[in-house]
């Protein structure tokens, strides 16, 4: 198996995607067996496998290498062998090669930087990139009081473009949908193909009413952009997106993820082309009044569940029973809040005596929702 510097290193991973990821031994050897050999099959077998996209070259190589590998282990040992433990063991023997050969050493560092952290078909963040950047930011986020919002994003029928129109043009989606998701979000925000045909968007410093609607956003955007597939004639690419955001959906990293595929599939399930956002089981109802007539014109609810936003949380004037109230769905926790009156005027929580010294502004209430 003769590879450059840089295609060794990804056969290495495409190796270790068999090893490690969800195919079982059978399952992986069926598709082997099936392999038809035309261009767009190795490519393709690789996604399947292990939702990595390769270069063709280099896929070819690799199952070509792997089966012949597979036999040779099978004769040599003289009984069976699984797939998995076949690549496992020319994985090692690639990673050992290119060692010796000085191959690795000779990449340079931006070099190897970009093959282990950005993804060959988008050029964007990949999986192992994301995931480092989404434990750092939830990170901060828990020690300083800082927001994340997270979106997961998924490519609608993906298999069916495959099936229609090949791997070719799965590829060419998949760059389609990258393309827009670059050019649409801020610089602060990190974009990236989290795996397969799935993507996931990292927003800082972003309050949940704003994520929803960036979320929206994207997804009118590509909606509204179909792809260019050459003889094809345009084909509408469509997505379905699934949004949380830290701390008020979740307050931890495993939690905040979870809740975002929650609303993700929730999007496909509702038809697709849709954008959902996670709902906390659990909810404070806050209240202020009773009076005897209005006495604001308008109040709002900020805090450090939604930025301090003077206009996220409006409550509700209630003219029977003359006081103003707001259902807050929160993820259970303790959370500073503060009563702006009129657009104004902010002030503790008078119907609740719990508070501490705020940063600014004086005091602020605590509200403590329970699980």
């Amino acid at each position: 198996m003769t590879f450059s510097n840089s295609d060794g290193l990804i056969g290495c991973d495409l190796l270790r995607g068999l090893v490690f990821g969800g195919k079982s031994n059978s399952e992986i050897q069926a598709r082997l067996d099936a392999l038809s050999g035309t261009p767009e099959d190795f490519q393709g077998l690789a996604f399947e496998l292990t939702g990595l996209t390769v270069p063709e070259e280099t896929a070819r190589a690799v199952f070509r290498s792997l089966a012949a590998h597979l036999q040779h282990l099978c004769e040599v040992l003289k009984r069976p062998i699984g797939v998995r433990t076949a690549a496992l063991d020319l994985s090692d023997r690639l990673e050992s090669f290119l060692r010796q050969e000085g191959a690795v050493l000779e990449l340079s560092h931006e070099n190897l930087a970009r093959i282990a952290f950005v993804d060959y078909l988008t050029g964007l963040p990949n999986f192992r990139s994301l995931s480092e950047r989404f434990e750092s930011e939830i990170k901060r986020s828990q020690r300083y009081g800082r927001l994340l919002s997270l979106i997961m994003i998924d490519l609608d029928g993906f298999k069916e473009i495959n099936d229609r129109f090949g791997h070719l043009a799965g590829n060419a989606a998949l760059k389609h949908v990258a393309g827009l998701l670059r050019n649409f979000v801020r610089e602060t925000d990190v974009t990236g193909r989290y795996g397969g045909d799935e993507f996931m968007i990292l927003l800082p410093e972003t309050p949940k009413h704003l994520a929803e609607g960036l979320a929206e956003g994207i997804r009118a955007s590509i909606s509204a952009t179909p792809l260019h597939l050459g003889e094809h004639g345009l084909l509408p690419v469509t997505i379905s997106l699934g949004m949380a955001s830290f701390p008020r959906d979740a307050r931890t990293a495993g939690a905040l993820m979870a809740e975002a595929d929650e609303a993700l599939y929730k999007a496909k399930r509702a038809g697709r082309n849709q954008a959902c956002f996670c709902r906390p089981r659990t909810s404070a109802i806050l209240s202020l009044g009773p009076f005897a007539a209005q006495t604001y014109h308008c109040v709002h609810v900020i805090g450090d569940f939604n930025g301090w936003d003077r206009t996220a949380e409006p409550m509700t004037w209630d003219p029977l029973k003359k006081c103003f109230n707001i259902e807050l769905f929160l993820a259970p926790g303790e959370y500073e809040y503060k009563l702006l009156l009129n657009k104004e005027e902010m002030t503790v929580d008078p119907g609740n005596p719990q508070s501490v010294q705020a940063g600014f502004g004086g005091r602020s209430s605590v509200l403590k929702v329970s699980g």
